[in-house]
């Protein structure tokens, strides 16, 4: 009787359920990147919180005209179209964070996210007091 049960467990007809989700571009104009941070740092996903972090860095950036953003460019062609010489030295420091996070798959703990995370926001504060 248990090895009916078990094969009805795994081959049983059933509906399966989808679960739902929608893709959601940060790049998009509307993106909520505070909430998304956050959602993340909950989760416990300090990667991708980071990930985000660099994303709104990058949005920031465009959004005051100083890079153009495309999915086609790379941080280092990001770098070489700011023309501040103290924002370009910040965000190639901030981008060498993010690439050693992101490609090298380093396994951050929430004490490096908290360490990491203020020096992207201070950057965030930087632009903004010096284009307000």
């Amino acid at each position: 009787a248990t090895k009916t049960k078990l094969y009805r467990l795994f081959y049983e007809d059933r509906e399966t359920i989808k679960p739902e989700f929608s893709r959601v571009d940060p790049l998009h104009e509307e993106y909520n990147f505070d909430e998304a941070v956050s959602r993340e740092v909950s989760r416990r996903n300090y990667r991708n919180a980071i990930r985000l972090l660099h994303l709104r860095l990058l949005k920031e950036l465009d959004s005051r005209e100083i890079i153009s953003i495309s999915r086609d460019k790379t941080n280092r062609d990001y770098s070489l179209e700011i023309g501040d010489i103290n924002i370009r030295k910040e965000f190639m420091g901030l981008t060498r964070i993010y690439n050693q996070i992101w490609y090298g798959k380093y396994p951050l703990t929430g004490i490096d996210y908290e360490s990491l995370a203020p020096q992207f926001l201070r950057f965030t504060q930087m632009l903004h007091a010096g284009y307000e």
